[in-house]
C-alpha cells in the first residue's frame, strides 16, 4: 500500500503530549492539524489516500490525535472505501485514545480515503483539529473449505473450478469434494443398487461436506426430477435412500449445490 495527501492540512504543530511511552515521543508531539474556528491557517480538511489495497482484503484504520493545554478538541475522521465510518476522538491532553474506523473494503480502484476534520459528533466546529499518527491494518478473509480442498490436493487456479473435471472421470471437482475423491485420479460415483425383495432403486453415500446441498432425486423420464429428500444424515453420515415409488423405469441421482 502507498499513502499520498490529497487534500492538505493547515500546517504542522509540535503542541502533543510526550509522557507516554507506548510510541515514539516524536508521533506524541508532532501532529498535522486543520482549521475550524481557529485563526491559524483555513484548511478545514485534511485528507490522505491510501492505494494499492486487495479488494478482497478488509482495513482497519488507528488514528491518533493531541494537543496539550487546550479543551474540548474534538477531531472527525472518516474513511471512505466501498462503504463509510465515521469516528471521533477528543484531543484536547489526549495521551492514550485513539479513533477506529472499520474494517472496511477498499473502493473498486483499491484506494480508502482518510478525512480529518474539526467537527464533534454532534456537527459542532472546533478551533481545530489533529492527527498525529495512524496505522492501517490488513485483514484477509478465510479460505472457503473448497479453496482450501483445492489448495490439499495440488489443483492449479486453472484447474480448480467447480465444473472442471481434471481426471476426466465424469465427476466435476464440485461432485469430487462433495464425496472427498481425488480430482486427478479417476473416481466412481456414488453407488446406485436394487433391492432384491422390492426391485426398488437406492442410492448410498457419505455426506461429507457442511458447506453443501445434499438431494436425492427421482424420475421415470429424465425430464422431471423429484426430490425424496435433502441433506439426510449428518456430515460424516453414510446414508442410504430408497426410492419408494418404484416403477418399471426409475432413475435416482444426488444433486450437489451450494447453499
Amino acid at each position: 500500500a502507498a499513502l499520498s495527501v490529497v487534500a492538505s492540512f493547515s500546517g504542522p504543530n509540535t503542541s502533543g503530549p510526550t509522557g507516554n511511552t507506548s510510541e515514539p515521543s516524536e508521533a506524541r508531539r508532532d501532529s498535522f492539524y486543520v482549521t475550524g474556528t481557529g485563526t491559524s491557517g483555513t484548511q478545514r480538511s485534511g485528507r490522505l489516500r491510501f492505494t494499492g489495497l486487495s479488494p478482497s482484503a478488509r482495513y482497519t484504520v488507528a488514528a491518533y490525535g493531541s494537543r496539550t493545554g487546550v479543551s474540548m478538541r474534538y477531531t472527525r475522521f472518516t474513511l471512505s472505501g466501498a462503504a463509510a465510518a465515521t469516528a471521533f476522538l477528543q484531543c484536547a491532553d489526549n495521551v492514550s485514545g485513539t479513533a477506529l474506523l472499520g474494517p472496511l473494503a477498499p473502493a473498486a480502484d483499491g484506494t480508502l480515503e482518510l478525512a480529518v476534520e474539526p467537527y464533534d459528533s454532534a456537527g459542532a466546529l472546533q478551533e481545530y483539529g489533529y492527527l498525529n499518527w495512524l496505522s492501517l491494518t490488513e485483514s484477509l478473509p478465510a479460505a472457503s473449505p473448497y479453496a482450501v480442498w483445492t489448495s490439499t490436493h495440488g489443483l492449479p487456479a486453472a484447474l480448480s473450478a467447480a465444473t472442471a473435471d481434471p481426471d476426466g472421470d465424469g465427476l466435476p471437482n464440485l461432485l469430487e469434494y462433495a464425496f472427498d475423491t481425488d480430482p486427478l485420479s479417476r473416481s466412481a460415483p456414488p453407488e446406485i443398487a436394487v433391492s432384491p425383495d422390492t426391485g426398488a432403486l437406492s442410492v448410498t453415500f457419505t455426506r461429507v461436506r457442511s458447506d453443501l446441498r445434499y438431494e436425492v432425486q427421482a424420475t421415470s423420464d429424465l425430464a422431471t426430477w423429484t426430490a425424496l429428500v435433502t441433506d439426510p444424515g449428518v456430515p460424516g453420515d453414510t446414508v442410504t435412500v430408497s426410492d419408494p415409488a418404484p416403477a418399471p423405469r426409475r432413475f435416482l441421482r444426488v444433486r450437489i449445490t451450494r447453499p
